[in-house]
């Protein structure tokens, strides 16, 4: 089977080992160089956690963890560091969380204030939290490039700087055009994040999407010796999504292997609560002054561990759906997997093999869940 993959990020590189572990034939096109930072996959880490208000996501990050362990044996290098996850915030949304990860098994303590502001006092706690102790931190370039590696060790071709100007549908197939040549596949995977719209908008319905910018900073912390869990901190519950939350943080140990503690060289922080709608074709983005203040307001206020002064910022773009689902599906030769509404990371090498089980079955497979479905 011959398939292209359109887009190098987390989802269309896991996809691309995936398949080519299955033996098919597979181009993966991304329009930017290797490593760049346009799109929604780049930087050091990312949260890794089982904890969601929502019983699927829960189950697919359970399912994801041998996955990565699958990956980090085939590239040889630590992808994922459990140094545990801290929910806490709206007291109705921590309670959901607690509930859907009693229901599938998953360990976690809740914990009342008082309690919470004893084990981490260097986060500001005024409602319960849950900690679950097998969450932590995946590396994000690290991953992108490993996957993309052990694609290629395993017969995949890697093409950068080489977008896909058009596709056309053919012959029940598939034609890609790029600046360089003509590939005729029999599927192609558009796993393109925020340019998803421009690639397949005229392929299959998509739903409406929303391209945000976002704006993460790094800060230091106030003991170096802290090891310091990833966190949300749930602050509104006017969104419908269980995915949605207000702020959030992780330690960044660098460019480091697996460490029992973090050297203290940085702890990551940001927030979703005023996102900026972009035009993913204006960037690259230049650090917003007036987001980094805002960034730097709620660390004072709700990271007493921190010195709220940033040493840098970085950008990213999230594309969502209006309820922050996935879209994982297929119409005939054409297979979407994106976009991942801004928490789709911890599911990277479920979600690569879930597109690639897509692309496997058929024209006429369904989507792993019906949550994921295209618009009819």
């Amino acid at each position: 089977m011959r398939v292209v993959v359109i887009g190098a990020g987390a989802m269309g590189s896991a996809t691309a080992w995936q398949l080519a572990a299955a033996g098919a034939d597979v181009t993966l096109l991304e329009q930017f160089e290797r490593g760049h930072d346009r799109g929604s996959s780049h930087g050091t880490v990312r949260i890794f956690r089982l904890a969601y208000a929502d019983d699927l996501y829960v189950g697919m990050a359970l399912a994801s963890q041998p996955l990565w362990a699958e990956l980090e044996e085939a590239a040889d290098e630590e992808l994922v560091e459990h140094v545990g996850a801290l929910d806490h915030g709206v007291p109705e949304r921590i309670h959901e969380v607690a509930a859907s990860l009693t229901r599938a098994g998953v360990r976690h303590d809740l914990v009342g204030p008082e309690e919470a502001a004893e084990r981490w006092p260097f986060l500001r706690i005024e409602g319960p939290a849950v900690f679950q102790p097998d969450g932590g931190i995946s590396f994000a370039d690290r991953t992108v490039r490993a996957a993309q590696d052990v694609a290629t060790a395993l017969g995949a071709e890697v093409g950068h700087e080489e977008p896909a100007r058009a596709v056309h549908l053919r012959d029940g197939g598939v034609v890609v055009e790029t600046d360089r040549r003509e590939l005729r596949a029999d599927v192609v995977v558009v796993s393109a994040g925020a340019w998803a719209a421009p690639v397949a908008g005229d392929l299959v319905p998509l739903p409406p999407l929303t391209v945000t910018f976002q704006q993460p900073g790094w800060f230091a912390p106030r003991d170096p010796s802290v090891v310091w869990p990833s966190f949300i901190h749930y602050r509104d519950t006017s969104s419908a999504s269980a995915a949605s939350f207000g702020a959030y943080g992780m330690g960044d140990p660098g460019v480091g292997g697996r460490r029992t503690t973090f050297p203290g060289t940085a702890v990551k922080v940001g927030e979703e609560s005023v996102p900026v709608v972009v035009d993913p074709d204006d960037g690259p983005f230049e650090v917003r002054q007036d987001a980094l203040r805002r960034l730097a307001d709620y660390v004072e206020i709700w990271l007493p561990g921190l010195d709220p002064v940033p040493l840098r910022a970085e950008t990213c773009l999230f594309t969502q759906t209006p309820n922050d689902d996935f879209v994982l599906d297929r119409r005939g030769p054409v297979v979407v997997a994106s976009p991942c509404s801004g928490h789709g990371f911890k599911f990277t090498p479920l979600i690569g093999k879930l597109v690639a089980d897509l692309v496997r079955a058929g024209p006429d497979a369904a989507p792993p869940d019906p949550r994921f479905a295209l618009p009819a």
